[in-house]
């Protein structure tokens, strides 16, 4: 079976998430020499008909939300319970 090459390749759909006019009507992805972008789109008019201005911006990682249930410790609390002289066992 031949595997499945995303080089040069990518996907655009409406934006579901428009608010306002400066909004982009069409949100998608692409891969370009390995690196992923985000593609976004306006519907514009021109002299000829209706085309789509596009932006290309590179897909930055966002940070990972801690997993549900999990306790976020802070710096000062591992410095106090690291000064805690109560032994546990």
């Amino acid at each position: 079976m031949k595997q499945f090459n995303p080089e040069l390749k990518g996907t655009l759909g409406e934006n579901l998430y428009k608010k306002n006019d400066s909004h982009p009507d069409m949100k998608g992805k692409c891969q370009i020499e390995g690196q992923e972008y985000n593609i976004s789109g306006w519907l514009k008019e021109g002299k000829t008909g209706p085309f789509y201005s596009l932006s290309f911006s590179v897909k930055e990682d966002k940070p990972q939300a801690a997993p549900v249930g999990s306790k976020i410790i802070k710096p000062k609390q591992i410095a106090d319970d690291f000064h805690n002289d109560e032994v546990p066992f």
